[in-house]
């Protein structure tokens, strides 16, 4: 028998993999923390990273021209240490930040892209320590890896209108690739075609796929004619779908990387990244996301994990697309449904699957079954909830919150308000 969940509790209980709710007897723990980040909006999309102790959160603002920041905050109370204002303050003003040694010195900075068409890159203490100029604003994640086999890092950044430029550790453009339509997927960069270097993959809204192969020499090249990038391939899924969100792994036993977007449409795609090759594909519903990926149930084969704006999420043989299970983890009525992320977050040494749900709860299943094992919803006032300040639009950050060794889960409410989870 289920019962109902108690607001601003975590319910922990173990319930069948079709069912949704909560059994009887289940214990109840509260969040780590609850930031005092919310504001008057309604629009909060964007995830945090976590990192060195600190919760790097990315915040829009209910005005024209204030409260879009970038925010620190200590990961033991989920106090502010720090603000990085954005002036041009839109509900994109800051999006996604990673957190990577960008300018090879041997610290760890802060990067995030911004309305105002540039990359920042900050101290841990906050300091603005340079600004590179993008062509349009930044959607998502910016990326730190060394392309071109010189031991130095790049950034990469994938601007919203799919420009994609490669920064140098001085902030210096080392090239620029111009795509033709928006981006909203973070790109991958890795080795995705097994060839021992690393490439670009970045996902259009039009369903275009692209694979960039960077080269070396002509460093500060600004147009593709001087560009030292070379286009590996180019593939198109569905009519028009509306690509939001990506994810890549090795699912098989080949050197090159499986990449799997997400439409809008309710189509899920796996491509091969070595040739472009639609390997299967399926259709989950409308507004589908994909984000974890790997072995979540322990039979040596990875799966990975989709949701749609029924509530559901689904574990998918990432190889072959056979749906495993399916759990649906929200009875109400939800606009969308943002990517589950795969875990350790009790330090058993097994994964675990949390799953936010545009509704504001944030569930943990056992990925061996689809199983619900414990569950948040954000108590808020009814003012507030009617005006949909406690929803959620962006995916679960994991991370290592409270020091104990395995991972914990970071979500932005759509008002701003962080909450850190310990499941």
């Amino acid at each position: 028998m289920a019962v109902a969940l108690l607001a601003g509790s975590l319910l922990v209980a173990v319930v069948g993999a079709t069912g949704l709710g909560v059994p009887d007897g289940s214990a109840t723990e509260t969040p780590l923390w609850v930031s005092d980040t919310g504001r008057e909006i309604g629009g909060n999309h964007h995830a945090p990273a976590v990192a060195g102790g600190r919760v790097y959160a990315p915040l829009s603002g209910p005005g024209t021209t204030e409260g879009c920041e970038l925010v620190a905050l200590h990961s033991t109370d989920g106090g502010v240490v720090w603000r990085a204002p954005v002036d041009e303050c839109t509900i994109h003003a800051v999006a996604d930040p990673t957190v990577a040694d960008a300018n090879d010195d041997g610290e760890q900075e802060v990067l995030v892209a911004t309305t105002e068409d540039d990359l920042r890159v900050y101290s841990r203490d906050g300091d603005l320590l340079r600004r590179s100029a993008l062509d349009d604003y930044g959607y998502t994640r910016p990326v730190v890896a060394d392309l071109g086999g010189s031991d130095a890092p790049e950034t990469v950044v994938v601007d919203v209108r799919g420009t994609v430029t490669a920064f140098g550790a001085s902030g210096e453009r080392q090239w620029q690739h111009a795509l033709d339509d928006y981006v909203w997927a973070r790109p991958v960069v890795a080795d995705v075609d097994g060839d021992g270097g690393r490439e670009v993959f970045v996902a259009q809204r039009d369903g275009t796929l692209t694979l960039l192969s960077p080269g070396t020499g002509s460093d500060g090249a600004t147009d593709d004619a001087a560009s030292p990038v070379s286009v590996a391939w180019t593939t198109g899924v569905g009519d028009d779908p509306g690509i939001s969100w990506a994810a890549a792994g090795q699912a098989d036993d080949d050197p090159a990387l499986e990449l799997w977007v997400a439409t809008v449409d309710g189509g899920v795609y796996a491509v091969d990244g070595a040739s472009g090759e639609i390997a299967w594909s399926r259709d989950v519903g409308s507004l589908a996301a994909v984000g974890g990926f790997g072995d979540g149930d322990g039979d040596g084969d990875s799966e990975v994990y989709v949701t749609d704006n029924s509530g559901t999420v689904r574990a998918l043989d990432a190889a072959t697309g056979e749906e495993e299970w399916s759990t649906r983890v929200t009875d109400g009525a939800v606009q969308m449904m943002p990517p589950p992320s795969l875990g350790d977050t009790d330090g058993d040494g097994s994964a675990d699957l949390v799953v936010p749900a545009h509704d504001g709860s944030v569930s943990k299943l056992d990925p061996s079954d689809g199983s619900v094992v414990a569950r948040y919803e954000r108590s808020v006032s009814t003012e507030a909830s009617d005006s949909g300040f406690d929803r959620l639009f962006g995916r679960a950050t994991l991370g290592d919150v409270d020091g104990d060794g395995d991972d914990d889960a970071v979500v932005v409410y759509a008002d701003g308000t962080v909450v850190a989870l310990d499941f």
